[in-house]
């Protein structure tokens, strides 16, 4: 199930934003990663830089749809580049908690990071935001800068180990 994960990014012409891993799986040999330009700590993806538009947020606050149909919305609004197909079809097959194993973190804003829309130790903060969502394994927000730019930030709590090409570092 995880390499399908990261080989349907790879189909769908979109690269590979991760590669899942767990006790059982390996994504490949450890000695052959280059730790400077490996993130194996954030557990987290980020997908196309899209425009933001407050209508965004209450699709997220919407009570009348289920988390699983706010992100089929959200999708359709924003684009397969942004919030691929691929993973909402990840999240779709396991979701052990029905709509609970999805948490919704709504928006949060950055001044310090608002280039790229991404850390290098991961956007969400800590075991705070998880505990949020007790029963969710998947976890989305948008991740906005103050110049009308976001980013859907995914990060997986699991067994699941992720492994991210994040290219030269300049940090």
């Amino acid at each position: 199930m995880f390499h399908r994960l990261s080989l349907s990014s790879i189909k769908s012409g979109k690269g590979a934003p991760v590669w899942l891993e767990d006790r059982r799986v390996s994504a490949v040999a450890s000695s052959s990663i280059n730790r400077t330009t490996v993130d194996m700590n954030s557990g987290e993806m980020g997908f196309s830089i899209f425009e933001y538009n407050e209508i965004y947020e209450r699709i997220f606050k919407n009570e009348k749809l289920s988390n699983f149909e706010k992100l089929v919305s959200l999708s359709e609004s924003i684009g397969d580049n942004s919030l691929p197909i691929y993973l909402l079809s990840f999240i779709k097959t396991f979701m052990p908690y029905g709509d609970k194993s999805i948490g919704l973190h709504g928006v949060r804003t950055t001044e310090k990071y608002a280039e790229a829309l991404d850390r290098l130790k991961g956007v969400f903060g800590g075991k705070g935001d998880y505990d949020k969502f007790p029963e969710a394994s998947h976890h989305l927000l948008i991740y906005k800068n103050n110049v009308g730019k976001a980013r859907i930030i995914y990060a997986y709590r699991g067994s699941i180990k992720t492994l991210k090409n994040r290219g030269r570092r300049n940090d």
